[in-house]
């Protein structure tokens, strides 16, 4: 996830650096899916075993950054 798109990115700002930016989205990221509603609804729509395989890599992914 340290890899950012540079088109995805508006304008950003002179003082802000390539590091404070990816702690920013970071930040972005981690905040969005580790949401307790988030969270929830997808705990509800595993259907199987790849489900929660695939749940458990996006985690892992989400939480090491």
């Amino acid at each position: 996830m340290a890899h950012i798109q540079a088109y995805l990115i508006g304008k950003v700002p002179k003082h802000v650096t390539k590091e404070q930016l990816i702690k920013m989205h970071k930040k972005a990221i981690s905040s969005f899916y580790l949401r307790p509603k988030y969270i929830w609804k997808q705990l509800k729509e595993i259907r199987g075993f790849d489900d929660i395989k695939r749940l458990y890599v996006g985690a892992k992914a989400v939480i090491s950054n």
